[in-house]
């Protein structure tokens, strides 16, 4: 009897171990899917980014609209672009087109040339000089650097900030890319008043 005893309360014994062993391979097996989704992803930024092996994209934003009391573009508004686009490759390289779902014209404005080692700033319109063309500067990192403006003209829709636009960006050798743009963060401080006779201590 004793015997019996020993060897079903082993039994039960090895049933628990094997049961949490399964469940520490189930949650080291979780762990290591999460690393493997993240690991991949870029750093959090106000705009949108993508990448090929030679021009990397981000930032991408619709410019914040225009006005005191307008925080979404209408339809049929027009919507700058703002993005940074980088040429990591051995060669120079043009974007040629920016094609969108909402709007059926945009515009490039200025020197859309990404240098080898180079990088385009894409800008407001009204960032580029009177001509429209800019000269290509380096920085101190000693990346020369384009300017250029993109608009999406004439928005089917309205564009409100919880929204995303894709954008289809064409480049003359790296080719298509697609990137979402929110619309970007108010460049306006928040205002709080405060009426006469509150002194923001809780009530007392």
């Amino acid at each position: 009897m004793g015997q019996h005893n020993n060897r079903l309360f082993g039994s039960r014994l090895a049933v628990r171990a094997g049961l949490a062993c399964g469940s520490a391979l189930l949650l080291a097996g979780c762990g290591a899917g999460q690393i493997t989704q993240t690991d991949s992803q870029l750093p959090a930024v106000d705009g949108g980014g993508a990448r090929t092996d030679s021009i990397v994209v981000s930032n991408a934003t619709l410019a914040f609209p225009e006005g005191e009391d307008q925080h979404h573009y209408a339809g049929g508004s027009d919507a700058p672009v703002n993005m940074h686009i980088a040429n990591r490759g051995d060669e120079p390289d043009e974007l040629v087109s920016v094609s969108t779902d909402v709007a059926s014209d945009v515009t490039i404005e200025g020197d859309a040339t990404v240098l080898r080692n180079g990088a385009l700033f894409v800008v407001e319109p009204g960032r580029l000089d009177e001509s429209g063309e800019t000269v290509p500067a380096a920085d101190d990192d000693g990346l020369v650097r384009n300017k250029a403006a993109v608009v999406l003209n004439d928005l089917e829709h309205p564009v409100r900030p919880a929204q995303s636009v894709t954008l289809t960006l064409t480049f003359r050798e790296a080719g298509t890319i697609e990137v979402l743009a929110p619309i970007a963060p108010s460049p306006h401080d928040r205002v709080v008043e405060v009426s006469d006779g509150e002194d923001g201590g809780g009530g007392h």
